[in-house]
C-alpha cells in the first residue's frame, strides 16, 4: 500500500521535472532533448527546455576507467590466456554518444573484450602484456570516436596462462570437499 509520504514525494518530482531550466555544471555536457531526439550539445550554465516534449540530459566529462570481464583467449603460439582489461576514456561528444549507443559501459566493454580476443589471437605469450593493450586500443579508437568517445589508454589488469586459473580453481574446489 501507498503511504501518503511516497505519492507526496512523486507529485514534488513530478512538479520538479515540469520545471523548465536546469543547470549544466562546469564538470558536465548536456544534450537538448525533444521528442526523445538529441537536439544540441550544451555546454555549462543554465538552459531551458520545454516539460513534457523535451528534457536536458547531462552526464559528467570527467575521464572514466572501465574494467572489463575476465576472457579466455588462445594466443597464436598455442597458450591459454585468460585477461581482463582497463580503458581508460572521455566521453567527448555526449549527443553523438546518444545518438548511437544505449550504454557507454556495456558498449565499450563489448567493444574492448571483442578486439581484444581478436588481437590475443594475433600475438604470442610472449609479447602479450606489453602488446594486447596498446593493440586493442588501436583496433577501437576509431569506432568509438565515431560514438563521440575518445579512448586514452587501454592496459591488462589481470593477465595470466589460462592453466593456473584452473589449478587454483580445482584447489580450492578440493578444500571445500575435504571440509
Amino acid at each position: 500500500m501507498t503511504t501518503i509520504g511516497e505519492i507526496l514525494g512523486q507529485f514534488a518530482e513530478f512538479i520538479v521535472g515540469l520545471w523548465p531550466l536546469r543547470i549544466v555544471q562546469q564538470w558536465e555536457q548536456g544534450v537538448r532533448m525533444y521528442k526523445g531526439r538529441t537536439k544540441q550539445l550544451l555546454r555549462p550554465g543554465l538552459h531551458w527546455f520545454i516539460p513534457l516534449l523535451g528534457d536536458i540530459i547531462t552526464r559528467e566529462s570527467n575521464i572514466e576507467v572501465i574494467e572489463t570481464d575476465f576472457q579466455t583467449v588462445r594466443t597464436e603460439d598455442g597458450v591459454e590466456a585468460t585477461f581482463a582489461l582497463a580503458v581508460k576514456l572521455k566521453v567527448r561528444n555526449l549527443r553523438r554518444t546518444l545518438d548511437r549507443i544505449h550504454s557507454v559501459t556495456e558498449t565499450v566493454q563489448n567493444e574492448v573484450m571483442g578486439q581484444a580476443a581478436w588481437a590475443c589471437a594475433q600475438l604470442e605469450w610472449d609479447h602479450l602484456r606489453e602488446s594486447l593493450g596498446p593493440d586493442t586500443r588501436k583496433l577501437i579508437q576509431d569506432r568509438l570516436a565515431d560514438w563521440g568517445i575518445t579512448v586514452l589508454e587501454v592496459v591488462p589488469v589481470t593477465l595470466t596462462r589460462a592453466q593456473a586459473i584452473r589449478l587454483i580453481v580445482d584447489r580450492a574446489g578440493a578444500l571445500v570437499e575435504d571440509e
